[in-house]
């Protein structure tokens, strides 16, 4: 289900400049950051491109030994549907959006998509105790992006404490929509992992995994102990997302 969003300039198909994360979540959509789309906040980029499958940026084929996993399969964006109420990078409030794809994904062992919430189930019933994980290939210790997806696992935060670990008063807001996740020493989601799931594995024994966030806003040195980072709920905006999908 992990996605990996392309950005290019100026109407060009080349180079593509791989940023913002995402999740698959039928055969032609993608969930992601509404911040995500807009070209102002990606270096004056437009999202024209759509990745799944892929392990390794650097990669032609990801193999182990002498087997290799299919090629990436690679999408354009046929539309995208930002919430009506995102408000910007200001407060980052309801910072989702619906990426519909110029084609039907094919499933395979390696590209599957991931489970929504049930309705009425919030993100402290589904996650409890454990942890979620984050999957990404965002900037890491080194400020470079990572050419190979990475994941940490991290425990939910309770809002009261998140609110004051990082005077998050303005981005958390008090119309509900976020969640957050982290607040351990060089371990959480950092720059080009936007977008990019949060998932419990509702079932400790297997499958399914449901996804109950998104990356949305973190500090800025990323990683640092007490501050955790921002999530949009997808149990929040549940009934959003399926009532925007289409056939």
């Amino acid at each position: 289900w992990m996605a990996v969003l392309g950005f290019t300039r100026g109407g060009r198909a080349f180079p593509v400049y791989w940023g913002c994360g995402g999740s698959l979540i039928n055969e032609r959509y993608v969930l992601t950051a509404a911040h995500c789309t807009y070209p102002n906040m990606n270096l004056g980029m437009d999202l024209t491109k759509v990745r799944l499958g892929e392990n390794h940026l650097g990669n032609a084929r990801d193999c182990d030994d002498e087997v290799c996993a299919p090629a990436p399969q690679d999408f354009g964006v046929e539309s995208m549907m930002r919430h009506p109420r995102f408000l910007g990078s200001s407060t980052h409030s309801n910072d989702i959006a619906l990426l519909r794809l110029d084609a039907s994904v094919t499933f395979t062992a390696f590209v599957q998509p991931i489970c929504l919430p049930t309705p009425g189930v919030s993100v402290a019933e589904l996650v409890g105790e454990r942890q979620v994980v984050v999957t990404g290939f965002g900037d890491t210790e080194t400020g470079r992006r990572s050419e190979q997806l990475l994941q940490v696992m991290l425990p939910l935060v309770p809002r009261d404490v998140c609110l004051k670990a990082a005077n998050y008063v303005v981005t958390m807001g008090k119309d509900g929509g976020k969640v957050c996740f982290g607040g351990q020493f060089q371990m959480d989601s950092c720059f080009k992992d936007s977008g990019g799931p949060a998932i419990i594995n509702r079932n400790p024994t297997g499958p399914p995994f449901v996804q109950v966030g998104l990356v949305s806003y973190g500090s800025k040195s990323c990683g640092e102990p007490g501050i955790p980072a921002i999530y949009t709920d997808i149990t929040f905006y549940r009934d959003w997302i399926v009532g925007n999908l289409q056939p």
